[in-house]
């Protein structure tokens, strides 16, 4: 667990240059049995999945099973403006989270997985100044959660998380100025967060028979204030070859105080029949409360919208190897809380995936395939189409099992 902890802490998740904002480029659900029916999973349970973003679901783990799961990502970012392209590739940890049940009624999870990550280079020339200014960033906030839930009745469950936010996020600054006579300078603001945040959920389900069931999820957690400290060098420099050698260190700065992690509310409904499940799901969070240090930092809240359906056959088939997969596609629509050259930057995703069933071992594998377009290149803006592509890991282990010999 704790090379895990090192290992996501140390990559770099994004290279977006959208990451300079909030808290970085949020991940999302990572977990490719929902992320490819669009990224909602408010409503789902099962109980062969772990559902972290939702605790009620925990307590319907089967009572003798303890679950893994695991897995990769593989993003593909073609960024563009009107003049220039780009594609950048990055590979990452994606998750590592596990649930067992505590009782009949109370099940628990606990697990580690991404929150965001801010990872950018943009290079511009000022025409004023003749100079080249160079903007950069990298780093990123991990969540790691212990979360239990009950079973109120046959129809009812509730649950809560408790995540633990941490991480350093660090944004730079260079002017190279063409005259040798002056000397460049440099920034670095480096911001570190650590604390709690909880988040509570229900989740209702109604059978109408064997084949046919609602499901309703509602999770919800308030404002939170996250311990924060910032700090800021501004040095002045000079090149020796290729080498940056510092002058002078005219601006050193450290506050401590809290950062605001604003309310969000996920609500999702989903349908089952047969071998056939539908999924709606929306959230909005409420970025405009979002404040670093008790700066506003004058966002809007957000709104995702996502819908989803997963398909397979009623019988497997030792036969076609087609008829034992589980087929998953969605759609979601994102109105982003940023808002540049007073256009909304809003994102559209489609949403792919297979789920492949390994009975003998009792581990299933799944895979999702996400297409992303975000911003435009009109108003001197930048789009972005992202492809992005995951791998899970599942395994039900038994345990608390009898032995019928000794």
């Amino acid at each position: 667990m704790l090379l895990i902890v090192t290992n996501s802490y140390a990559q770099i998740g994004s290279t977006s240059p959208y990451s300079i904002f909030l808290l970085g480029e949020q991940h999302g659900n990572v977990i490719s049995q929902y992320a490819a029916m669009g990224g909602g999973s408010t409503s789902l349970n099962s109980m062969k999945t772990i559902n972290p973003f939702n605790p009620a679901t925990y307590s319907y783990i089967n009572s003798n099973s303890f679950l893994l799961s695991t897995g990769i990502r593989h993003n593909v970012l073609s960024i563009e403006n009107s003049t220039k392209s780009q594609l950048n590739h990055t590979t990452l940890f994606s998750h590592f989270i596990f649930a067992f049940p505590l009782t009949k009624k109370i099940g628990s999870s606990v697990g580690l997985l991404p929150y965001s990550d801010v990872g950018y280079n943009v290079n511009t020339f000022d025409q004023d100044f003749d100079a080249e200014m160079i903007y950069s960033g990298d780093g990123g906030l991990t969540k790691l959660y212990f979360g239990s839930s009950y079973i109120i009745n046959n129809n009812l469950s509730f649950g809560i998380n408790a995540s633990y936010l941490f991480g350093r996020l660090n944004k730079r600054k260079k002017i190279i100025f063409n005259d040798d006579l002056i000397l460049n300078s440099r920034s670095n603001l480096s911001l570190n967060l650590k604390g709690f945040y909880y988040e509570a959920g229900l989740l209702y389900t109604k059978e109408l028979n064997d084949d046919k069931k609602y499901t309703f999820g509602l999770v919800f957690h308030n404002d939170t204030e996250i311990s924060s400290n910032q700090r800021e060098i501004v040095e002045t420099f000079e090149y020796s070859g290729q080498v940056e050698i510092a002058k002078d260190t005219f601006l050193r700065t450290e506050i401590s105080g809290y950062t605001i992690l604003p309310q969000s509310i996920s609500t999702g409904l989903s349908y089952k029949n047969n071998n056939v499940m539908l999924l709606v799901d929306y959230s909005t969070q409420n970025w405009s409360d979002f404040k670093i240090l008790g700066n506003n930092e004058n966002y809007y809240n957000s709104q995702r919208f996502s819908s989803g359906i997963e398909y397979k056959f009623q019988q497997s088939s030792t036969e076609n190897f087609f008829k034992n997969l589980v087929y998953r596609f969605g759609f979601s629509f994102l109105e982003s809380p940023l808002q540049i050259s007073n256009l909304m930057f809003n994102e559209t995703s489609v949403t792919f995936g297979v789920g492949i069933p390994n009975y003998k071992s009792r581990t299933n594998y799944d895979i999702s395939v996400i297409y992303t377009s975000r911003g435009d290149t009109e108003n001197s803006l930048i789009q972005e189409q992202v492809l992005k592509i995951g791998l899970n890991i599942s395994y039900d282990g038994i345990w608390f099992v009898k032995r019928k010999y000794d």
